[in-house]
């Protein structure tokens, strides 16, 4: 049978004490919680994808969508979240049951089955770097330490203050970093809802293809620079750390996610694990 989520049933448990009332109040997935609206984020999911269409609903969508949270937030695999989430009762808690449930478990294939071998394709004139992953592209990065790295770009965008990750996107066909300015800007105001005042930027984006060129910063930009914008022009380099944690802790450094569409997922649940955490870290400062 399904697995259903216990935060529908209308019913308590007669001779059981909910998790509510067991757990400490102070716990930051506790707290964390508390503050995502499941319930709409439940409903943004359905309108893209039907779950059904993918085969049987073994699990309800709140767990697995809290079990996908917990894994960015954690860096876990999928057989260490797995038993994690049978041994954790705070992430049960988060992600929906509201009584312990010593054996709960999700069923996991990856734990299970090898890695299937893939077909190679033949890519005609183009030069493949990679057998299992075709679409893998060389970088020019120009730097001594590194003067190549193979995958795809990605465009991140931060917000001004708090380090809060507003926008990222995967980009193929390696193109020039001001030409994916226009795309990362509007994707930040349909997401935000928000007009992009000022964007601070490198130099690699020089010779961008965004419009409106009087809300662009560069290191070189020297015309109309209050006090305000000379601070904000010195903290541009704070995004430098925030890929470094995404590579290290987020799973971008290497892509497990096959093919494009796996470029383009996996740098939203890095993002978003990223903002969990930051989220979860604030809320067990405020006690």
């Amino acid at each position: 049978m399904p697995i259903k989520n216990l935060e529908e049933q209308k019913q308590s448990r007669m001779f059981a004490t909910e998790l509510s009332q067991e757990l400490s109040s102070k716990n930051k997935l506790y707290k964390l919680r508390q503050v995502i609206d499941w319930s709409k984020l439940e409903k943004d999911v359905l309108k893209l994808i039907d779950v059904k269409e993918l085969g049987r609903e073994r699990t309800s969508l709140r767990v697995m969508l809290g079990l996908v949270m917990l894994q960015a937030m954690c860096n876990f695999s999928d057989c260490l979240t797995s038993e994690e989430f049978t041994e954790n009762v705070y992430w049960q808690y988060f992600c929906g049951y509201e009584y312990m449930e010593p054996e709960v478990s999700i069923y996991n294939q990856s734990c299970l089955n090898k890695q299937e071998k893939e077909a190679y394709k033949k890519a005609g004139n183009k030069v493949v770097y990679s057998f299992h992953a075709p679409e893998v592209e060389c970088i020019g990065k120009g730097k001594l330490n590194k003067p190549y790295e193979f995958g795809n770009k990605v465009s991140l965008a931060v917000s001004g203050h708090g380090n809060f990750i507003l926008g990222i996107k995967a980009f193929h066909g390696n193109p020039y970093d001001g030409h994916t300015l226009d795309q990362a800007v509007r994707q930040v105001e349909a997401l935000t809802e928000h007009s992009v005042s000022k964007i601070f930027v490198d130099l690699g984006y020089r010779g961008n293809n965004y419009q409106a060129k009087g809300k662009i910063y560069t290191p070189y930009t020297k015309k109309q620079i209050t006090p305000v914008i000379k601070r904000m022009k010195r903290r541009r380099s704070a995004i430098e750390p925030i890929f470094g944690h995404l590579k290290c802790f987020g799973r971008m450094s290497r892509n497990y996610l096959k093919g494009i569409i796996g470029d383009i997922i996996n740098p939203f649940i890095s993002a978003i694990g990223f903002n969990l955490r930051s989220i979860a870290n604030k809320l067990l400062l405020a006690t």
